[in-house]
């Protein structure tokens, strides 16, 4: 085993990380991490299939040499699209393999999710083993990246020699633990066209350099008593004007690292106008702290998107601009809950996914919690023969809602609020599920505004009787100008950063009315 340390490169391939250890062949398909399959396009060299008596007796992905120009090579690669991992860590890549001839491993990376679809050359791949037919070995690379930003980066693996090839057992990407963690203060910086913000970055006292990256140029910081001062370059993160309607506009991003042992710190920048942030910022300061404030988000993709970044992230900075380093949270959203599957993993249910998320959930108190569902309740799935169904109907939404409640009243005596479902881009909704629909497959259509309106009027019965608030988000959504720039494309119902930017600032509102002391 060896470790590399790699340049940013650019290529088409998306892979993130947000748990320490994923098993890559193991797909969350409820979450935000959505693996790729192996893919080997066609000017690489080499041929992918799948045999069946691959690893532990069953199907694998093989990948065989073809003759390029004067020597046999074939390549292959995958990637995680999910959250972006930061440049600066160490991570460690190992599979299982078996086969013949020499084989490689490596990794892909590239900048920004808007770049060209292309790459100016692939990390040398250096990393070789002797496979053998019989047997499985373990092939292992760490790795750090050093160049910044990195954004994305695919693993990448290649077989050399005539007649060579490899099956590809499973795999796992692993970020190792640095001996000297830094943190970020703010974890998630608002600003505003012409200001360049102050970020804080902590490291031990024995840390006196570390590398560093603006939004432009990366440089060298130098810290005392392990404290780093970065200050963000203004137009790091576009207004995206162009282009409003998807995550990245108006997203920036800038990081610390120490290349020694892969700790790294990075924090996602978010630009609106002047007015906005004055506006949002007048509010929040009417939001006094006289403790500190720890809050539970409870949701689906919408919370457990873009995590760094997303709405949840934005109440803490506006709560600790006006209170600094009075407000926490724990962002507990996974990506496809209903309000039945949220209470089967509250309550211990074994058939949920992604149980771990709610891990020691009430080891600690929390003074508010919020809970932000309802699109996947209430989203209407289509059969080819014209029946159609939704996964939570009203009955059960009271049944799941009220037993929800029941349970967190028992957990904790904490201010619970429950926001209603966002309004969608309902004509985007439906034209997302038009493929499918023409091809008389099984569709599926989000956002049908009577069925969110049917899901408002169960919260707006049930939260009264456990002392829980509503807080409207969809009333002043649904006539919202442009409101088709709240939401990624193409799917009209997961958030942009100025849908992201637009339920904070609405959950601030609410929150400066009173009762937060």
């Amino acid at each position: 085993m060896k470790t590399r340390i790699f340049a940013a490169l650019l290529l088409a391939v998306v892979l993130g990380m947000q748990a320490k250890e994923r098993w890559l062949h193991d797909v969350d398909a409820q979450g935000g991490e959505k693996l790729s399959a192996w893919s080997a396009p066609q000017s690489w060299g080499g041929t992918l299939s799948k045999v069946n008596d691959g690893y532990d007796g069953k199907s694998s992905p093989e990948l065989r040499a073809t003759k390029v120009k004067n020597r046999f090579l074939g390549r292959a690669y995958r990637g995680l699209s999910g959250s972006t991992p930061a440049w600066g860590r160490k991570f460690e890549y190992t599979i299982l393999a078996r086969g013949k001839g020499e084989f490689q491993l490596g990794m892909v990376a590239f900048g920004a999710r808007d770049a060209a679809a292309s790459y100016n050359n692939l990390m040398p791949l250096e990393e070789k083993f002797t496979l053998f037919p019989e047997q499985w070995l373990e092939c292992k690379v760490t790795m750090i990246n050093t160049d910044a930003p990195l954004w994305r980066f695919a693993v990448l693996v290649s077989i050399h020699g005539e007649d060579s090839y490899v099956q590809l057992g499973p795999d796992k990407l692993q970020w190792l633990e640095p001996q000297y963690p830094i943190k970020a203060v703010p974890s998630h910086v608002i600003t505003f066209p012409g200001n360049s913000p102050e970020i804080t970055f902590h490291a031990p006292e024995k840390i006196d350099v570390l590398q560093a990256f603006d939004g432009i140029t990366r440089k060298v910081l130098s810290g005392k008593n392990g404290v780093f001062q970065l200050q963000v370059a203004d137009g790091i993160a576009p207004l995206g004007e162009k282009d409003p309607g998807t995550w990245i506009a108006g997203t920036g991003r800038v990081g610390v690292w120490n290349p020694v042992d892969g700790a790294a710190a990075d924090v996602f920048i978010s630009r609106v106008s002047r007015q906005e942030w004055e506006e949002v910022s007048k509010m929040a300061a009417k939001i006094k702290l006289q403790k500190p404030m720890r809050i539970l988000y409870l949701g689906d993709s919408l919370s457990d998107y873009d995590r760094g970044r997303n709405y949840t992230d934005k109440v803490n900075y506006w709560l600790n601009l006006h209170n600094p380093g009075m407000a926490s949270f724990r962002n507990a959203g996974v990506g496809g809950d209903t309000i039945a599957s949220l209470y089967n993993r509250l309550s211990g249910g074994k058939d949920t996914w992604r149980n771990y998320m709610y891990a020691d959930l009430f080891e600690e108190a929390y003074d508010l919690i919020f809970i932000f569902l309802g699109h996947n309740d209430t989203r209407r799935h289509f059969r080819p023969d014209g029946t159609s169904y939704q996964p939570v109907e009203p009955d059960k939404q009271r049944q799941f809602l009220t037993a929800t409640l029941e349970f967190l009243r028992a957990k904790t005596s904490a201010r619970m609020i429950l926001i209603t479902p966002s309004s969608s881009d309902y004509q985007q909704c439906l034209s997302a599920a038009e493929p499918a629909k023409q091809k008389g497959l099984p569709y599926v259509v989000f956002g049908i505004p009577e069925r969110l309106e049917s899901y408002i009027e169960v919260m707006r019965e049930i939260a009264p009787r456990f002392n829980a608030e509503l807080l409207d988000l969809y009333s002043p959504m649904k006539n919202l100008p442009e409101k088709a720039n709240c939401f990624t494309k193409p799917d009209g119902v997961h958030l942009s950063a100025i849908g992201n930017h637009f339920i904070a600032a609405q959950i601030i509102a609410y929150l400066s009315q009173g009762m937060l002391q």
